[in-house]
Formats: structure tokens, C-alpha cells, sequence
């Protein structure tokens, strides 16, 4: 006398219990009546909404940066160097303390090998509160190193304190700026090249 088989299974038509006959050695044999399959449709249309609103959930939000107009101000190159701004943004919509520029333009290197690209802020001489990031800030990187050539690029500064937006060529080794320009908006232009640009 063979043993009863300890595994059961429920199926879609009745909420009763029934051995399963695939657990019990016995081949298993699929027949689907209208009932069971209107009840398949009916969980796969289920599964297929809850998949669209999952993925609606999963969209990444709206960009933090707003758009922030500017004017290009004092201008210095040398050679055949240039950069050129085509867009600022900022956290805040403002070039103000506690904001995270970004900044993306193109450049064109001709009179040295290498140089390093910056983004940052002159400050004024007026004191000021010096703002500090938090773990909401986005992540920054004001400066790369560049090789001769052209390219695009894409940088951004958090504000300590406002100033006046600038990008630069540094050299890579002496460090000094040797070419760049400032751009902003309103009391955020200088208009005029620092004299260390100069020499």
C-alpha cells in the first residue's frame, strides 16, 4: 500500500485543498477552462499595472539646478586659447551663498601641453558669513585637467561666500592662472581682469 502524498496544492477554481500531482510522482497534465483562464487575464492585467506604476515611481525627479542668466565680463587669453560659458545653473535659482553652481562650456587649449580647467568665485573684500555643504549638497568638482585640444566641459562649485564667477586656465605645475574669463548677473560681474592674469 503506497503512502498517501503529504503535498497539496490550491488552484485557481476552488479554495478547497488538492494533492499535487506533480509532488506525488504523477505526470502533471494542464487542462485550463474559460473560468481559469478569465482569472489569468484578470492577475496579469493586475501584474502589468502595478509594473507601469512601479516604473512611475522609479523615474528620477526633476533636476535640481535652475537656470541662472549671465552676462560674460573681463576676458583675458592668450594665443589661441578660449573658453566659452553656455550655460549657469544653480541650486538656489541665485549666485548666493550656499548654492551649487554648475557651469558647462567648451574651451580650446593651444599654448601649453596640459592645464587645469577651474570654476570658482573672486570674492569681495567685505566680510561675510562663509556658508558650509550639507549631506544634501551635490557633488562637486570645480576643476579638471585638461590636455591640448578642444573639448566640452561640465563643472560645479559650492558657494562659501558670494563673488564673482570665473573659469580659468591654471598651469599645471606653476599653478597660476594664465587665461580665463569672468560671467554673472547683476553685483555677480566683474567687469575688469584681476592684474595676476597679467603676468
Amino acid at each position: 500500500m503506497e503512502a498517501a502524498c503529504p503535498l497539496a496544492m490550491a488552484t485557481p477554481t476552488s479554495p478547497s485543498i488538492h494533492p499535487s500531482p506533480a509532488a506525488c510522482g504523477v505526470p502533471l497534465r494542464l487542462s485550463l477552462g474559460s473560468r481559469t483562464l478569465r482569472w489569468m487575464k484578470h492577475t496579469i492585467s493586475l501584474a502589468a499595472v502595478a509594473f507601469l506604476l512601479a516604473g512611475c515611481e522609479a523615474a528620477p525627479s526633476r533636476s535640481v539646478y535652475q537656470s541662472v542668466p549671465f552676462k560674460i565680463g573681463g576676458t583675458l587669453f592668450r594665443h589661441e586659447d578660449q573658453i566659452t560659458v553656455k550655460e549657469l545653473l544653480s541650486t538656489t535659482g541665485k549666485i548666493e551663498a550656499s548654492a551649487v553652481l554648475k557651469v558647462r562650456g567648451t574651451y580650446s587649449l593651444q599654448s601649453e601641453p596640459e592645464a587645469r580647467l577651474y570654476f570658482g568665485l573672486t570674492t569681495s573684500e567685505e566680510p561675510q558669513a562663509t556658508a558650509v555643504p550639507t549631506a544634501a549638497s551635490p557633488k562637486v568638482e570645480s576643476s579638471r585637467l585638461v590636455a591640448q585640444g578642444s573639448d566640452e566641459f561640465e563643472l560645479t562649485y559650492f558657494v562659501e561666500q558670494t563673488g564673482f564667477p570665473h573659469v580659468t586656465f591654471y598651469g599645471s605645475e606653476s599653478g597660476r592662472p594664465f587665461g580665463g574669463l569672468y560671467f554673472g548677473s547683476d553685483a555677480n560681474l566683474m567687469t575688469d581682469i584681476p592684474e595676476y592674469y597679467r603676468r
